[in-house]
């Protein structure tokens, strides 16, 4: 009887063992790995060739009906802004008297920078300053086109390709190196083109706008750059002209 008894007892103390052995957890699932995705970095960008209307020498066009002097500066210049140039080089006051047929001189910046004595004193700058308008430019139209989502309620957002975002990058720096140059160059002058420099001010903060991929609501950076440029040609001009004073 004791024999069953103690028999009994180690029986249910087994169980009882057995019943705390802890069970092995489940195994936790593996979340899949998600392949991480690498920005594709643009290989350098290869050295500015400036072609005209940049350098060069100047087009000379005739006068087709239905074509006005707004109409040759958007299609040499790239921007309507720039009929100021081609009024003052071909001494033209009243361009609604042109006829069909006339003559027109196109020239290229660093012609128009030469006979001014300017591209003697500034070229490098001058250049500089150049090859961040063509960047632009090659950008512009693509740059027009792009989809524009709010960022907030004054900014809209631009979906940037790298390419387009490290030439607009590269246009800001050679703006910046420009400003510096000319700022460095104040012994040479009686004084700095003050307003030239603060047309290459506003053109840098525009170009670093849309390096970011922003925008104001009416994306007014697109035509802004166009315009301070064509103002800083003619204030250079008027500077050269005055003696560099």
């Amino acid at each position: 009887m004791k024999k069953f008894y103690f028999y009994g007892i180690l029986s249910i103390f087994i169980l009882l063992s057995a019943c705390k052995k802890k069970v092995p957890a489940a195994p936790t699932p593996q979340s899949p790995e998600v392949p991480v995705v690498q920005k594709k970095i643009p290989e350098p960008l290869k050295p500015i060739v400036l072609v005209y209307p940049a350098m060069g020498k100047s087009q000379v066009v005739k006068l087709k009906a239905g074509e006005t002097i707004n109409y040759l500066a958007q299609q040499y210049y790239g921007d309507r802004n720039y009929v100021d140039l081609i009024l003052s080089v071909n001494q033209i006051i009243n361009p609604r008297k042109l006829r069909v047929g006339t003559e027109i001189i196109l020239p290229s910046f660093q012609e128009v920078f030469t006979e001014a004595g300017l591209w003697s004193k500034l070229e490098p700058e001058l250049t500089k300053i150049l090859q961040a308008r063509q960047l632009y430019t090659e950008e512009e139209q693509m740059l027009r086109k792009l989809p524009r989502t709010p960022k907030t309620p004054k900014e809209l957002s631009l979906p940037l390709t790298p390419l387009t975002e490290q030439k607009l990058k590269q246009a800001e720096t050679f703006i910046q190196e420009a400003m510096k140059g000319i700022e460095s160059k104040k012994d040479q002058f009686q004084a700095l083109p003050q307003r030239t420099l603060g047309l290459l001010a506003n053109i840098q903060e525009n170009l670093h706008r849309l390096s970011q991929g922003i925008c104001n609501v009416d994306c007014r950076e697109l035509d802004v750059i166009h315009q301070r440029m064509a103002l800083m040609v003619r204030y250079l001009l008027v500077w050269a002209k005055a003696g560099f004073k």
